[in-house]
């Protein structure tokens, strides 16, 4: 059996190679050697069958030992090119050549990059509102995508810097500066967006609690430190519309139809009842605000009136509403068409509501006595207009004045009626005309003293026919 005896300069870098040649069995055995030292592939040759290359030998060689147990030692260089998928651990790093996809942390990337994990360092946002420049943002960074903000505010004017964020202001606040006027400051959410040279732009909104409406506030500052400008913004929680179309500014109201109410901005849980013409009794309600308008009746968009509110008084823990036509008679309010009341809420904390200035049994009596006399003289005034109009009444009074002056003049009654715009016959129906108008206000008079109601005379024949000529 022939020995071959292969020898290779020591040292962690292969430089040379010796070859002893001996004989085998069909030859001269090896015959040479080479390495290549970009590949560090080491090649025998031999005449005889037996020649063969290794593999990449670029190790550390200074242990001796079998070939079989050299271990690469680590890549290192400035420039390489790799040709096919790279994977490091599995997972831990993997490239997908064919669809030129990088995954951290997953071996089947789905996008361009895909990590799986954390991502930590300083290029990355550290803490939700870490306001550093240039770095990563990570979810609920300064309140975006969290499910409640992450930075509570006590003070948007006390506050030197506050970052552009969302924000909550928190309960039991105490000394703040300049609140959103008439807002319920505490538990409330807002943002902030600011400039370059310190000025900021705040949105401020109420929460949603106990069943509040949403309103809202702007407020700009021109440096940190200064006090903020406050404006509300008109929304339906803090506006309403009237019946002709009017914005109104709103706290709790009610509008009130003939047949039943609605509440538009704060539920109150109101009830009413129609308790006659033009009389309505509202219960549950607080008492009427004390600021701006109170009540506000029906009009066109041009503003003519349609219905009035005449009073809205509280007695036995009940509110009575009075309403009018445009003439003033009390009257319901016309079908599709509302009347509104608006009614206090408290503005700041604390605030206690004041006196509903309820009037006493009599006082409400007297309303509603004066209100029976006010409808009793509309029917009779209406009752007589049906027959004879303003006018044809005037018409009849200059033919009766002109008719009694050519009497006392000597004409005949014939002559007298023809000179004064009569026909034969008219002189009488004008005098049942003038005592039918008398006996309809003694009819009115007698019912407005009696408490009763009105028995009403019907017009004399003759009379609507001479009232229609007039």
């Amino acid at each position: 059996m022939a020995v071959y005896t292969v020898s290779i300069t020591d040292g962690t870098t292969l430089s040379s190679l010796a070859v002893s040649a001996g004989r085998g069995p069909k030859g001269d055995g090896f015959t040479g050697g080479s390495y290549e030292s970009s590949t560090g592939v080491v090649t025998f040759t031999s005449n005889d069958g037996i020649g063969f290359s290794t593999g990449d030998l670029r190790g550390d060689l200074s242990e001796p030992g079998p070939i079989g147990d050299v271990t690469p030692a680590a890549i290192s260089g400035t420039t390489g090119t790799f040709s096919g998928d790279f994977t490091v651990d599995t997972d831990t790093l993997y490239v997908d050549s064919a669809n030129n996809q990088v995954g951290i942390g997953t071996s089947s990337p789905g996008s361009a990059l895909q990590v799986e994990g954390q991502i930590t360092g300083t290029a990355v946002q550290q803490y939700p509102t870490d306001s550093t420049l240039s770095r990563v943002l990570l979810n609920r960074a300064h309140g975006l995508g969290a499910s409640s903000a992450v930075q509570s505010v006590n003070d948007f004017s006390a506050v030197p810097i506050i970052p552009t964020g969302f924000y909550r202001t928190a309960a039991n606040i105490n000394n703040v500066t300049n609140p959103p006027p008439n807002s319920n400051y505490e538990n409330s959410v807002g943002m902030v967006m600011r400039g370059f040279d310190g000025e900021a732009g705040i949105l401020h909104m109420y929460s949603l609690d106990d069943g509040q409406p949403l309103r809202a506030w702007v407020g700009a500052k021109a440096s940190d430190g200064d006090a903020v400008s406050w404006a509300e913004l008109y929304s339906t929680g803090n506006t309403t519309v009237g019946a002709g179309g009017e914005l109104l500014e709103a706290s709790p109201i009610v509008r009130l139809f003939n047949s039943h109410i609605e509440e538009p901005n704060v539920p109150l849980g109101a009830t009413m009842e129609r308790a006659g013409l033009g009389h309505y009794v509202l219960t549950g309600t607080p008492p009427l605000a004390t600021r701006g308008w109170q009540m506000r009746g029906a009009q066109t968009p041009n503003g003519d009136v349609i219905c009035r509110i005449d009073n809205a008084v509280f007695s036995g823990g009940e509110l009575h509403v009075f309403t009018s036509d445009a003439d003033g008679h009390p009257a319901d309010v016309p079908d599709d068409l509302y009347v509104m009341l608006r009614f206090w809420e408290a503005k700041e904390e604390g605030e206690t509501a004041p006196d509903n200035a309820a009037i006493t049994d009599d006082a409400l009596a007297n309303i509603l006595e004066n209100r029976r006399k006010a409808l009793l003289k509309a029917e009779c005034t209406k009752r007589i207009l049906a027959v004879a109009s303003h006018q044809a009444q005037a018409n009849l009074t200059q033919a009766m004045v002109a008719y009694t002056g050519e009497v006392t003049r000597g004409q005949d009654e014939a002559e007298a009626e023809a000179l004064s715009g009569l026909t034969n016959g008219d002189f009488a129906s004008a005098k049942a005309a003038v005592a039918w108008r008398k006996e309809m206000v003694a009819a009115c008079r007698d019912a407005i003293l009696s408490g009763g109601d009105p028995v009403w005379p019907e017009a004399p024949e003759g009379v609507a026919d001479l009232m229609d000529r007039m």
